[in-house]
């Protein structure tokens, strides 16, 4: 038996605890809401948005994942076991999620819906696509030529240049809304999981609310 204690602590049976820390998660959310809420952004603020928002994405994942390896394990055998999972990609543990577990997949429309979200992968690595960019460094570059009169006659800019814009910002916005609506919609058909507990998993780590 494991009590809950309060966020990220749960006590077992022998008196051991786990404690995790979700600080970056819930401070990457608010510093989403806090640009979110700029009347004018700034360059740096869609780049800033954009990193703030894969780790929201990736965090909450990583996180959610942990919570379900926790389940039907023991004390001993659960830092063991985390360590494993770590070096599993948040985006092949959510394919792992879609293809290898077994879902309560109930009506026509939750298996057009199943079809549908079980290619949530391709959209995940859409998204990470702008941070591995922004991230690792790739350049923002701009290129115009213009004649001796002044008239543009050549322009070209890179690809990570493309997603410093508020366009691409928003695109991620959206991305991001559809992983997380399709990860809980998942999550949500779990058999061994309580509705309470399926609700309180999709809320703390795959909520969307800070976007709003």
């Amino acid at each position: 038996m494991e009590i809950r204690v309060s966020d990220g602590i749960t006590i077992s049976e022998s008196f051991g605890f786990t404690k995790e820390s979700h600080y970056l998660l819930f401070s990457s959310r608010d510093h989403c809401k806090r640009i979110l809420a700029h009347p004018k952004r700034e360059e740096g603020d869609r780049i800033d948005f954009q990193l703030y928002l894969h780790r929201v994405l990736e965090i909450g994942i990583h996180s959610l994942f942990r919570q379900l390896t926790y389940l039907g394990t023991t004390f001993q055998d659960r830092f063991l076991r985390v360590q494993e999972m770590d070096a599993i990609s948040f985006i092949h543990k959510t394919a792992m999620l879609i293809h290898l577990w077994r879902f309560k997949i109930e009506g026509e429309d939750d298996q057009k819906k199943a079809l549908e979200y079980a290619q949530v992968a391709r959209k995940m690595r859409a998204f990470s696509e702008v941070r591995n960019k922004l991230e690792h460094g790739h350049a923002i570059v701009e290129y115009v030529a213009y004649d001796g009169e002044g008239n543009v006659t050549d322009k070209a800019e890179t690809k990570a240049t493309d997603f410093t814009t508020e366009e691409s910002m928003q695109r991620q916005i959206e991305l991001f809304r559809q992983i997380t609506e399709a990860v809980s919609f998942y999550i949500k058909r779990l058999p061994h999981l309580s509705e309470q507990g399926k609700d309180d998993l999709c809320k703390e780590f795959l909520g969307s609310s800070f976007l709003d």
